[in-house]
């Protein structure tokens, strides 16, 4: 029986590719595992080095490539690898990092101690402010408080947003049709907060399993403007039309940042645009937060009054969110 999936997208990593599967092969734990492989047409030798470590490889994990035939981006390539999977559970892992020896043994365990379990979150060795703010959290070990489960997955600032280091369960995927959405970047983002919909048990391993690797020629050190545009509208309004009534607020305050971040880094065509992008949050508002909403996004030319809207409007939207667990640093 197989019992997780590890999912590895390949696309132009020829330095890095040899590294991560190596990583997967040192595993303390191998009876169970499948590493599911994507081929996604990259230009690189990534794919002839992967092959050549599979053909050599001699141990008990299954690994498998799937070839697409034509590229179809981060999205496309993790859809094709969780129709595949085999595994009870999915473990999402990006083709220029690595994982520690016993990152999947630990995680077992957490599944066999809690059956069933919808997400195990383990910590990322990335020397950033962003991830380096993960090491002060006081996070629970387990929980499956549905309020608190949510509040973390929408906000970025107490689990990381990335799909990579989650291990999800895969029935929780298929049954809830959580597949990325393919066509856009920020895909991480958009996955979340659907995810957040359907978890219903949380387990975070403190150990930093997962080791990042900077890949200078990662998607995110070259912005494509245009495609950040249309990324842009397909998650405003993909948010705005899946608000739901558990803990309404905190979703609009995750739209409410994504909005600040396409506005402060210009990912919009022009004025009008840009206008639309917040009209789609504005009407999903009440008289009271349109007001606040309204001050901020025609605010011109103080930044730090506009900063303080921005809290305001934040602050208004959490107090339609009932009580949740106040067991988070902030």
């Amino acid at each position: 029986m197989t019992t997780i999936s590890i999912i590895i997208p390949i696309y132009n990593v020829e330095p890095y590719i040899k590294q991560c599967i190596q990583s997967v092969a040192n595993q303390t734990m191998t009876e169970g595992v499948e590493c599911v492989l994507i081929d996604d047409c990259g230009t690189d030798k990534s794919i002839q080095i992967a092959e050549d470590f599979i053909d050599n490889y001699q141990g008990n994990i299954s690994f498998r490539m799937i070839h697409h035939e034509q590229n179809g981006g981060l999205s496309a390539a993790r859809n094709t690898g969780i129709r595949a999977a085999r595994g009870e559970y999915i473990y999402f892992f990006d083709s220029d990092d690595t994982i520690i020896p016993e990152c999947l043994a630990d995680f077992t365990k957490i599944i066999k101690e809690y059956p069933n379990i919808d997400l195990i979150q383990g910590f990322i060795d990335q020397n950033t402010p962003y991830m380096n703010q993960f090491n002060e959290k006081s996070l629970p070990d387990y929980t499956n408080d549905r309020r608190f489960i949510k509040k973390a997955l929408l906000d970025y600032d107490i689990l990381p947003v990335c799909a990579a280091n989650k291990m999800v369960r895969r029935q929780l995927i298929i049954d809830n049709d959580l597949f990325f959405k393919e066509g856009i970047i920020h895909e991480d983002n958009h996955w979340s907060f659907f995810l957040a919909k359907y978890v219903r048990s949380l387990a975070v391993y403190k150990k930093k399993c997962y080791i990042y690797t900077e890949n200078p020629n990662s998607i995110m050190k070259s912005p494509n403007i245009a495609k950040e545009c249309l990324s842009a509208h397909v998650i405003m309004e993909d948010f705005c039309n899946n608000i739901d009534d558990i803990l309404s607020g905190e979703q609009k305050a995750t739209i409410l940042k994504h909005l600040n971040n396409v506005i402060n880094n210009k990912f919009y065509k022009d004025e009008n645009d840009k206008l639309s992008l917040y009209k789609c949050l504005y009407n999903k508002c009440t008289i009271i937060e349109k007001m606040i909403l309204k001050q901020w996004y025609f605010m011109k030319n103080n930044l730090p009054f506009k900063t303080r809207l921005f809290n305001l409007c934040i602050r208004v939207f959490r107090l339609r969110n009932v009580s949740f667990l106040n067991t988070i640093n902030k």
